[in-house]
């Protein structure tokens, strides 16, 4: 240890680096130099960006699951009317292994005790947001939205966010989304309300978790709002379905965190009508993407994936959707999840389970499951285990 403690400090920080951060507390814990430079932002930044590589490796995959449970379920996490169970999962797919299992190690995460205080108010259907390491949940169903709650499982610390709201005898909350400021280093969330009244308005306010306050934001969108959660957050945008009320069309909501601005982009005419039938907006090969359910069988459904290509021609704003390929006919499957890998989709399947679906060869392996029987949904995104700490946060012990 005296050796390892006198190592030269350029040294100590890239082993330091590919520690996981729960080990990282630990370390920090040994000397005051070692505290130092753990907790040192450039640090931060550093080991979250080498985490963020890593998880793109296609050989070992880690993701975050929110299993929403409402049968009977052995050892679930209980947080009102309904279960749910948190999971971190990573997957070792060093051969691509033929077999019909994904080779992986599933760890459960245990929400804290809810505060007697937000008991009342706390999220009962929970729906999940990601953004570097951190995760936020909201209440599906919730007209108000009164409590949010951000997390970072890794370091163990959560943070209870009791949102403003509008008088609700004229709007009622839409929308939720979280993010990254890149230019201010702030994470922040932003939450729409949408008038009930025949005036069609729309507002938005944000979170700022720098100055830990909220703050109304200017939005122009034409109708009213009707957003589709959960979201999903890519390079400082937020992404929702927008499926807009009293005629006013489907359509894909922004909000860019940076500018605090608001963009709708239209969906290809061939989706319009299929708007009813169109799945969770993700990630693939760096671009956002979505997915048509195209053709819906007694005991198989046939999936469209469509691919978004920004600033078109250099002409910033300019973008356009483009179908990649069809995915099926594929039995019992009721809808795809996300990307782990470029040719791999993880998949919820009829019974509330998980496979991973290869587009190339066409093949599915299953995700071992913890072991249930229920009806519900799932979230799953990639989970790069980060430092990124929750400075204000109200820190409870999750483990």
């Amino acid at each position: 240890m005296k050796s390892f403690c006198h190592l030269p400090e350029e040294i100590a920080e890239e082993i330091f680096l590919r520690l996981p951060p729960k080990s990282l507390q630990c370390c920090q814990r040994v000397c005051k130099l070692w505290f130092s430079m753990i907790n040192d932002p450039k640090f931060i930044d550093k080991q979250l960006d080498l985490s963020i590589a890593r998880n793109k490796h296609p050989s070992s995959t880690t993701f975050f699951i929110l299993w929403d449970k409402r049968g009977r379920v052995l050892n679930e996490t209980f947080t009102g009317q309904v279960k749910h169970v948190l999971s971190v999962v990573t997957i070792h797919d060093k051969d691509e292994s033929d077999g019909d299992q994904l080779p992986c190690v599933i760890e459960k995460i245990n929400f804290p005790s809810v505060p007697e205080t937000e008991k009342e108010d706390f999220p009962v259907n929970l729906s999940l947001s990601h953004c570097n390491g951190l995760f936020f949940f909201h209440d599906t169903f919730s007209y108000t939205g009164p409590v949010f709650v951000l997390c970072n499982p890794e370091l163990g610390e959560f943070k209870l966010l009791r949102t403003p709201c509008f008088p609700r005898s004229k709007f009622i909350f839409v929308g939720v989304g979280f993010g990254y400021d890149r230019k201010a280093n702030d994470y922040k969330c932003v939450k729409l309300f949408s008038s009930i009244t025949r005036e069609m308005v729309n507002r938005a306010m944000v979170y700022s978790l720098a100055s830990d306050s909220w703050r109304e934001v200017k939005i122009d969108l034409n109708g009213r709002s009707s957003c589709v959660s959960p979201g999903m957050y890519h390079r400082g945008v937020f992404y929702w379905w927008n499926t807009g009320r009293q005629g006013s069309g489907a359509m894909v909501l922004t909000f860019d965190f940076s500018k605090e601005e608001f963009r709708t982009i239209p969906l290809p005419k061939h989706a319009e009508k299929w708007s009813g039938k169109i799945w969770k907006l993700t990630v693939w090969n760096e671009s956002v993407v979505f997915f048509i359910t195209a053709e819906n069988l007694r005991h198989s459904k046939s999936f469209e994936m469509w691919v978004m290509v920004e600033n078109f021609g250099g002409v910033e704003g300019f973008t356009y959707w483009t179908k990649h390929l069809t995915i099926g006919p594929l039995v019992n499957i009721r809808c795809p999840l996300a990307f782990w890998k470029e040719d791999e989709l993880l998949m919820q399947t009829r019974d509330v389970q998980i496979v991973s679906y290869n587009l190339r060869t066409q093949k599915s392996r299953k995700l071992p499951s913890p072991g249930s029987e229920w009806k519900g949904t799932i979230d799953v995104c990639l989970y790069p285990k980060s430092l990124v700490s929750l400075k204000r946060a109200t820190t409870l012990n999750c483990r």
